[in-house]
């Protein structure tokens, strides 16, 4: 995939931490330090902990700077720990970390891979909450007279928990493929490419993954010299060694395609935080009116946290973030008109918006961001406030006030846990949300999953705040 260019500004946007009262009063959970970036003299101190490149290869990659912070921080220690012979072996972990208890936090990849596989329910038949949503979108009003109400409806995910049981991976083509390599002495890019697609399709039924020119380059010269060590050709180490530098490329390549935003330690995890562009992320779930009314607040108070999207650009957890933005998009449009419901002008401006936004919005957003649009209008505190606090706002900076992009942290949920919601929130059973089914929603614009299906633990660790917009001098923000 080529890299996306971001034609936001970013120098209006701050981020602080959230706040700690409202975090330790809704969730019970006490914040730790603010987050922290890495300097070049702690970068020097923990040199030592990282598995070490030649100057000449550093200098071939060209790394940016949250390129080599990544690296220094994370996967170089990572990969470093991999070939110690300590029974205590540092992994750094991203966020949100290791939320089960039986995946050690520290553990390496292929540990948790190990792990993961005895969470993969063959025969589980999950009761999925269908019904409720298809009804919502089938009955809710719908008063908008010259846009045409998409018709949602649900995944039923059944049919990607008919799987066999996998074979460990030893006695499948990775265990083969180890020792080809290490008898060869010039590795092709195809062939460590290749390589890095088996372990990725060892960790669940996905497409074929993408992997960057540095990244692979990277990987071609730690294999060829790891390899080429004596009893090191298809042993446990290289199994570990092959799983930890295909977390590395993925990601990687992932994060390499936006500008980063903060990159650093965030509550004792490694945190990337990047601006992901609004018309490049799919939603997954329908909203529900007080939440998406907060985040429009949220926006508004210069407070929103950021998306939790996946490898896919598919929202793991902030549906109402991206709808608030493209509510207030509308807004922002239609600043010009009576923000009522029978007024002419206001139904032409909206049907213009969606109209001049097509194959950017998708149609589960279009309806759910007239949806509730329609429910804030016609209920009398909801209206005033777009009357009195957003449109005033809006018609002040209206020139500065459109949303193109939001803070997101990216999840890869091929290789990560995120379980089943029903099974775990009525009996705390950890059974694994395939992540295929993921994909099955790239091409299906119109179907969204059934509620609660997948819970990716990433409240676990708040995330810090951001004001995407220029600050209202009347909002009062609740942070601390």
């Amino acid at each position: 995939m080529q890299s996306r260019v971001q034609s936001i500004s970013t120098s209006h946007i701050r981020m602080k931490p959230p706040s700690r009262s409202i975090y330790l009063a809704k969730k019970g959970i006490l914040l730790q330090n603010h987050p922290r970036t890495y300097n070049s003299n702690e970068s020097k101190r923990q040199k030592s902990d990282c598995y070490q490149l030649s100057e000449s290869l550093l200098n071939s990659l060209d790394w940016s700077e949250a390129e080599e912070r990544r690296w220094r921080h994370l996967f170089g220690k990572r990969i470093a720990s991999v070939f110690k012979r300590s029974t205590k072996r540092d992994f750094p972990e991203v966020f949100p970390g290791s939320a089960i208890s039986n995946i050690g936090v520290g553990s390496s990849q292929f540990e948790r891979y190990q792990s993961i596989l005895s969470t993969r329910g063959a025969k589980y038949a999950p009761n999925w909450e269908m019904t409720p949503i298809s009804g919502a979108s089938t009955h809710s009003r719908w008063p908008w007279l010259y846009v045409d109400k998409p018709l949602i409806s649900v995944l039923n995910p059944d049919a990607m928990y008919t799987w066999l049981d996998p074979a460990p991976p030893r006695s499948k083509l990775l265990a083969d493929k180890l020792p080809q390599l290490a008898r060869s002495r010039n590795y092709s890019l195809d062939e460590i490419c290749s390589v890095l697609e088996l372990v990725h399709c060892e960790w669940a039924k996905t497409l074929n993954p993408f992997y960057d020119l540095k990244a692979l380059s990277l990987c071609r010269e730690i294999l060829a010299q790891e390899l080429h060590r004596e009893k090191k050709r298809a042993t446990p180490e290289a199994i570990e060694l092959i799983f930890e530098l295909e977390a590395y490329a993925f990601y990687s390549s992932i994060l390499n395609r936006y500008k980063s935003i903060f990159t650093g330690e965030y509550q004792g995890l490694w945190l990337e935080i990047v601006l992901v562009p609004l018309a490049a992320m799919k939603p997954t779930e329908l909203c529900q009116p007080n939440r998406l009314f907060d985040e429009l607040r949220n926006l508004y108070l210069g407070r929103t946290a950021p998306v939790v999207i996946n490898e896919h650009e598919s929202i793991a957890d902030g549906n109402h973030r991206l709808t608030a933005a493209w509510l207030w998009n509308l807004l922002n449009a239609s600043v010009k008109t009576c923000w009522k419901i029978d007024d002419t002008e206001f139904q032409k401006a909206i049907a213009d918006f969606i109209e001049g936004h097509k194959g950017e919005i998708s149609p589960v957003t279009v309806h759910e961001v007239l949806r509730h649009l329609a429910t804030i209008l016609e209920d009398e505190s909801g209206a005033s406030f777009l009357e009195d606090q957003i449109k005033p706002w809006l018609r002040r900076h209206r020139m500065q006030s459109r949303i193109q992009s939001l803070p997101a942290v990216v999840l890869t949920t091929y290789n990560g846990l995120a379980a089943i919601a029903e099974s775990y929130d009525s009996r705390q059973e950890i059974i694994r949300f395939e992540p295929g089914i993921y994909e099955a929603l790239l091409n299906l614009k119109s179907k969204v999953l059934p509620s609660r299906a997948c819970y990716h633990f990433a409240d676990r660790v708040p995330l810090p705040w951001f004001a995407l917009l220029e600050p209202n001098s009347s909002a009062q923000l609740e942070v601390q």
